[in-house]
């Protein structure tokens, strides 16, 4: 269930915490239903923990992902984002310069744009102003900008999502077009706008729609690694990302 994988959140195991991340990104993907099962189920607070803090820079990443993906289109779960100050953990994730996420990872990259967009579109104290007054936030989306424009043909292909995300945080947050879109560099010839990805997890945790959720203390058994690539008997949804360490 929904629930053992959220203790694995604080297994000691950098691994085990990465790869709960993981399903906690497939389950909450494009569902609003499995979003509000994970806020109440208290898997927020170790997400922000693990993405603030974690020792292991794959699980921070991993973190950040399904932080993003639970944030999307999610009131609560961006209101909660915000007052836990994650919008400065966004923005080094962000910047090249930072120590604790390398930006030449689009997946990093990606969800980090995604974060900020849900904040720039939550209107509520005046958090997009909070957003557009920020210098730095500007400049390291115009470096990603200035980078996507300087990119091969084949390069601006695989990067459809983070185009579009830097074009939509640009217009959420400076109420104008970024020059990407004047260059017609945000939607190429043949492309669609980006859309969420379908609903992969929802049937899977239907049941937990219907019965109300037990939070427990993690057991000893939970924290520790059993070797075989399952999460206490939970056989993983997604293995580690290629170039991840480990």
């Amino acid at each position: 269930g929904l629930v053992p994988v959220i203790r694995y959140l604080r297994n000691t195991n950098a691994r085990i915490r990465a790869k709960a991340a993981d399903v906690v990104t497939t389950v909450v993907q494009n569902n609003p239903t499995s979003q509000q099962l994970v806020m109440e189920a208290s898997g927020f607070e170790p997400l922000v923990s693990n993405f603030t803090s974690d020792p292991d820079l794959t699980a921070r990443i991993k973190a950040l992902g399904a932080l993003s993906s639970l944030i999307r289109n999610n009131k609560p779960g961006v209101a909660a984002f915000r007052l836990a100050n994650g919008y400065a953990g966004l923005r080094d994730a962000l910047n090249s310069e930072s120590a604790r996420f390398q930006s030449d990872d689009s997946g990093v990259r990606e969800a980090a744009l995604g974060g900020l967009l849900e904040l720039a579109k939550d209107t509520t104290l005046g958090n997009r102003s909070l957003l557009a007054d920020q210098d730095r936030l500007r400049r390291l989306l115009w470096g990603r900008i200035q980078s996507i424009r300087m990119m091969a043909p084949e390069d601006l292909d695989a990067a459809r999502e983070e185009r579009q995300l830097v074009d939509s945080l640009w217009i959420a947050c400076y109420h104008e077009p970024s020059t990407l879109n004047r260059e017609g560099l945000v939607v190429l010839p043949g492309e669609e706008s980006f859309e969420q990805p379908p609903d992969v997890a929802g049937r899977f945790f239907e049941p937990l729609r219907r019965a109300p959720l037990q939070r427990a203390a993690p057991s000893p058994d939970e924290r520790s690694d059993p070797g075989n690539g399952t999460l206490g008997g939970i056989m993983l949804l997604l293995g580690p990302a290629p170039g991840n360490s480990e």
